[in-house]
């Protein structure tokens, strides 16, 4: 019974400040390798490397370029995040960056929001079997791969440190929400040229004097372009904001099956000041910055003695009248990734 209060309070947080789903993480993009971060263990890490990741549904291609104390490798490496293991030909281009070593199956599937890749390989004549875990930082901008290898010569890890080079690429979360910034020419959405026409218009309405994003409004949840991830997702849901800069004033209120919910979060969006706000009781502080035309709020509360941390970021549609709300959620029952679609009232 602890366990279900627990989730439904957890739900109802992430719900009401971005929308409690376990939206799959989108990996797609340019990833160069941070050497200077990463940490390569007892086998020598290559001295640069970028990797492109295309995603489409279950299936992920890794197309990898690398310098090495052996030279310039380049590979690619196709595989399905439904657990499938995937038999790899040795006479497929794309062997492991060491050359000793061979690549023999893959097989992948979704932890949450972590992508975990396990590998059956062999160095020289000796097996090897690897996981791999791939996790996305909050904003979108740094990917993790943490490595486990098992071999007869003991046990190695390994952790590379991938920047994104493609602000361009879209949502960096399918889910999350690491839309790619407005620059003047792309949308929030990574759709929407503002260069003329009716979006240069609509944007103009909606933006404040500051020239950022306004968010003022009366705004009604639509469960059918959100995502609820296993729970289920609320009959209703309104936000109400009044965006003043730098204050930012939000009040929720929210209908579920377990009961309603309705809070206010009261913010000034200069990164620095903490608000502090209840929800079930419990103290709640938050702080508001600016990420080029996404607002993001920072939250740290704990329900029933559990540590919570929120992320959660707030773009606004070209013409004013769609805000999405991608959310970072990480608990003691691990990382969740969270997306709310509201219509302009």
């Amino acid at each position: 019974m602890l366990r279900k209060v627990l989730i439904g309070a957890l739900m109802f947080v992430a719900v009401a400040a971005t929308g409690f789903a376990q939206g799959k993480t989108d990996l797609s993009g340019t990833w160069k390798l941070n050497v200077d971060k990463s940490e390569f263990g007892p086998v020598p890490g290559p001295s640069a490397q970028t990797d492109v990741i295309e995603q489409s549904g279950q299936t992920i291609k890794i197309n990898v370029s690398a310098e090495t104390e052996t030279g310039k490798l380049q590979y690619t490496e196709t595989f399905t995040t439904d657990g499938r293991e995937v038999a790899i030909s040795p006479d497929a281009p794309g062997a492991h960056p060491n050359p000793e070593v061979t690549l023999q199956s893959i097989s992948a599937v979704w932890n949450g929001a972590t992508l975990d890749v396990s590998q059956k390989l062999t160095y020289g004549s000796d097996p090897v079997t690897g996981v791999s875990h791939y996790t996305l930082s909050a904003d979108g901008k740094v990917l993790t791969i943490s490595s486990d290898y098992q071999s007869p010569m003991g046990e190695a890890q390994r952790t590379f440190i991938f920047e994104k080079q493609d602000a361009s690429a879209g949502g960096a979360m399918a889910g999350s929400g690491t839309s790619g910034r407005m620059s003047g020419s792309t949308s929030s959405t990574g759709s929407t040229s503002m260069g003329s026409g009716s979006g240069s218009t609509s944007q103009a309405s909606s933006s404040s004097t500051s020239g950022k994003p306004n968010f003022s409004g009366t705004w009604v949840m639509d469960p059918s372009k959100s995502d609820f991830g296993p729970m289920p997702a609320p009959s209703s849901g309104t936000a109400v904001i009044d965006h003043k800069e730098p204050s930012v004033k939000i009040s929720v209120k929210q209908t579920n099956e377990m009961g309603d919910l309705a809070f206010q979060m009261d913010l000034v969006d200069d990164g620095q000041k903490v608000s502090t706000w209840q929800i079930f009781g419990s103290d709640a502080k938050s702080t508001a910055h600016w990420d080029g035309d996404a607002l993001v709020i920072n939250t740290d509360t704990t329900i029933q003695d559990n540590a919570m941390k929120f992320a959660n970021r707030y773009t606004l549609s070209p013409d004013g009248n769609t805000l999405t709300v991608h959310g970072h959620m990480s608990g003691p029952m691990g990382e969740v990734e969270t997306k709310v679609v509201y219509a302009k009232k």
